[in-house]
C-alpha cells in the first residue's frame, strides 16, 4: 500500500469516525432535551385556587365585615391585587402567625383578630378538591412528592414549586382568584399534624 493510498483510507476512517461521534453527540443532546422537557412538564400546573359563590364575594367587595371567610373553626383569607385577582391564598383552622401575611391583609383593610364579623360560608374545599383534614397521601396524589420538607414541633411543613400553565377553558380570573399565565410561578406551602392538613398557603406570582 502506497502513502498516498494510506492517507486516503486513514483520512476516510478519520471523517466516518467524527461523524459516528457527532450523531452520538447529537443523539445525547436530543435525549437530554426530552428528559428536560418532561422535568418541565412535570412541573407544570393550572394553580389551584377556592371558587367563591357571587354572593361571597359581594360580602367581601361590598359589605362592612373583616374581608375574611369562616366555616366553623376553619379560616380562609385572601390577599388580593387589581381587579380583585389574588397573591396569596391562606386556609387554616388554627391561629395565623405569619407576621409577614398578617401585615399584607392590614394594609388591605382586611382584620384578621375580628372573628365577630368575618364572613361565613359554606364548606371550604380547593378546585382540586382538597381541605383541611385531608391526608398528606392524597395531597402527594395531586402534587407528587414535594420539593422540600421542614418538621418543628411535631409539624411537617411541605413545599411545592410549579410553573403556570393556562391551558383551561371557561377560567376568568377575579373575585379573589388568581391571574392564570404561562410562566408566571405558583407554589404551596402545606402544614400537616399526624398527616392531616391544617393549613394551606398558595402563592401566585403576578405579572
Amino acid at each position: 500500500m502506497t502513502k498516498a493510498v494510506l492517507k486516503g483510507v486513514l483520512a476516510i476512517f478519520f471523517i466516518v469516525s467524527c461523524s459516528k461521534n457527532n450523531m452520538g453527540e447529537q443523539s445525547n443532546s436530543e435525549k437530554l432535551s426530552k428528559i428536560n422537557k418532561i422535568k418541565i412538564a412535570e412541573k407544570t400546573i393550572f394553580p389551584d385556587f377556592i371558587h367563591l359563590s357571587e354572593t361571597d364575594f359581594e360580602k367581601f367587595a361590598n359589605g362592612e365585615n373583616s374581608k375574611w371567610f369562616r366555616f366553623k373553626n376553619q379560616k380562609l383569607f385572601f390577599i388580593p391585587y387589581t381587579d380583585y385577582s389574588i397573591t396569596t391564598l391562606i386556609l387554616t383552622d388554627e391561629p395565623l402567625k405569619n407576621k409577614k401575611l398578617i401585615e399584607l391583609m392590614k394594609a388591605d383593610k382586611i382584620m384578621v383578630e375580628d372573628s365577630l364579623n368575618s364572613i361565613e360560608t359554606t364548606e371550604i374545599q380547593t378546585d382540586k378538591k382538597i381541605k383541611l383534614g385531608m391526608s398528606k397521601i392524597f395531597v402527594e396524589k395531586i402534587y407528587g412528592k414535594p420539593d422540600s420538607t421542614k418538621i418543628n414541633n411535631g409539624n411537617e411543613t411541605l413545599y411545592w414549586t410549579f410553573t403556570m400553565n393556562e391551558n383551561r377553558n371557561n377560567y376568568e380570573f377575579g373575585n379573589l382568584k388568581p391571574f392564570v399565565h404561562d410562566g408566571l410561578e405558583f407554589s404551596a406551602e402545606m402544614i400537616f399534624k399526624n398527616s392531616k392538613l391544617k393549613t394551606l398557603i398558595y402563592n401566585y406570582q403576578i405579572p
